[in-house]
């Protein structure tokens, strides 16, 4: 196959390829310190790459770089491949370019072609039956390229595909002819292999889950200091075997008067059942995982009598808590903290009675349900309940925050449909109900059968809307919706139209 570069000498691959091998290297011909004397000498030297410093692809290009780290190709018509891994350089715009690149493992010497036989002194032909080199002249044998540097380089790999960069990087570098430049676009060709970009590393194998395990109430002693820790499978505190089917077996007065934790983060579904008093006078802390928790507090007098019980449930889950009446009775302390899951709680009467506090922060999300029996937070109770960006549903039993009461609900700010429902008096005898985040758009407060609200019994004052109804049995106070308020203003009409 033939090739003609602009008007020059036209070069025959087959007839270089057929005479591949019996090319033979000058020997001294090569040197770095004097590879152009003449014009004429300078014509008669090709140009070679060696093995080492190039890469050939599949489609035949052959990649090599510059001490410079730049890369460039030769298509397949500009070499042809000898003896021994040798590429020849056959295009001449690509051996004018490359005798001015300073590329990595390319020598320019003479090849000869025409094969002259060695001779002794009588002059009869010297002929051998080795491949190993003859020499026929007087002196030691010299080695080929013995006076020629050779250096092995690393050909650097481009981490980027950009034509325009290497060009530019090019004509800083390089100190040579104006035509050199002209060269160059033979040999950076838009089609350079892009450099491989390396893939992430995989991240970890997690643990797989330990076998589910389990505790029950004779596994933990009565009234002492408790410390258990969950692995990531399946944990069940207080049954008698590790199985969603397993009989409960509720532990016995864990926490009284002692500390009492259980830390389950590291993950599996958790199931957790315990009897009356749990935390009385004590301290019980609870830490679930992001599985499913699930908590029961079948006896009376959770956290009372100034003890004090903390569930974090933050690392999510969908998480089901039930507690029976007199949650935090006495003084006690109750604190929630919710996860970006569905949380549902569930406590029966007399929650945060008689100076309690209970605290639930659902504001991470999650469409939450919260439901306290009747008499909550009475006589100088508080309950305080923080909403998040999902669906807030609270429901409070008759007389909530009677007698010097309060319950204060904070729902999220945002289009979310919540809905607060009262079954009976709210907030009588000194007591206060407040509501924050009220949007009349969306949100609902449901009040007991028979009782309505209209826009007479509504003020409108300090940007507050205050509602007490005629009866004087139910009075809210719905912060920052008033004239001024802070929140999504409503009118007195409005919010009228949204307490059914």
């Amino acid at each position: 196959m033939g090739a003609t570069m602009q008007g020059k000498q036209r070069f025959s691959r087959n007839a270089l390829k057929s005479s591949a091998s019996v090319l033979g290297l000058a020997a001294g011909a090569v040197s770095w310190s004097g590879l152009a004397q003449a014009e004429e000498g300078e014509r008669s030297l090709q140009t070679l790459l060696l093995p080492e410093h190039y890469q050939m692809l599949d489609d035949g290009t052959v990649v090599f770089a510059l001490k410079t780290g730049e890369q460039m190709s030769l298509s397949e018509e500009q070499y042809v491949l000898l003896d021994g891994g040798l590429v020849l350089v056959v295009d001449e715009l690509a051996q004018d370019a490359m005798a001015e690149l300073p590329v990595m493992g390319s020598l320019r010497t003479q090849l000869l072609t025409e094969i002259e036989p060695v001779r002794s002194p009588d002059g009869s032909i010297v002929e051998v039956s080795s491949t190993q080199p003859l020499w026929s002249g007087e002196g030691p044998t010299p080695r080929l390229f013995e006076d020629v540097d050779l250096k092995t380089y690393e050909v650097a790999q481009s981490s980027v595909d950009d034509t325009n960069t290497v060009g530019d990087a090019l004509a800083t570098s390089m100190s040579v002819a104006p035509g050199a430049m002209a060269l160059l676009g033979m040999l950076m060709t838009s089609d350079q292999p892009e450099a491989e970009t390396p893939a992430p590393p995989a991240p970890p194998t997690p643990a797989p889950p330990s076998a589910p395990e389990f505790w029950t109430d004779d596994d933990v002693a009565n009234s002492a200091s408790t410390a258990i820790t969950g692995s990531n499978g399946d944990s069940f505190v207080g049954y008698t075997a590790a199985s969603t089917s397993a009989t409960p077996d509720p532990l016995t007065y864990i926490g009284v008067g002692s500390t009492a934790t259980f830390d389950m983060s590291a993950g599996g579904n958790n199931k957790f059942a315990a009897r009356s008093s749990a935390g009385y006078n004590g301290v019980l802390s609870y830490t679930g995982g992001s599985g499913d928790d699930s908590l029961t507090f079948s006896g009376i007098y959770l956290a009372a009598g100034s003890g004090s019980a903390t569930f974090d449930m933050s690392l999510g889950g969908d998480n089901t808590f039930v507690a029976a009446s007199s949650a935090a009775y006495s003084s006690g302390l109750i604190s929630y903290t919710g996860g970006s899951g569905n949380d549902s709680l569930t406590f029966g009467d007399y929650l945060a009675m008689d100076g309690a506090t209970a605290t639930f922060d659902m504001s991470a999300g999650g469409d939450n349900t919260f439901v306290a029996g009747s008499a909550a937070a009475v006589s100088s109770g508080a309950i305080v309940y923080k909403g998040g960006n999902g669906i807030d549903t609270l429901t409070f039993g008759s007389n909530a925050a009677l007698t010097g009461g309060s319950i204060d609900i904070r729902l999220g700010a945002d289009a979310a449909a919540d809905k607060v429902t009262f079954q009976g008096s709210i907030g009588g005898s000194g007591g206060t109900v407040t509501i924050k985040n009220f949007n009349y758009n969306d949100d609902t407060i449901d009040v007991a059968a028979g009782v309505s609200a209209v826009g007479g019994e509504i003020a409108d004052a300090g940007g507050n809307l205050t509602w007490t109804d005629s009866g004087g049995s139910h009075t809210v106070v719905f912060k920052g919706i008033g004239t001024g308020g802070t929140g999504v203003v409503a009118t007195s009409a409005q919010l009228a139209a949204d307490i059914i």
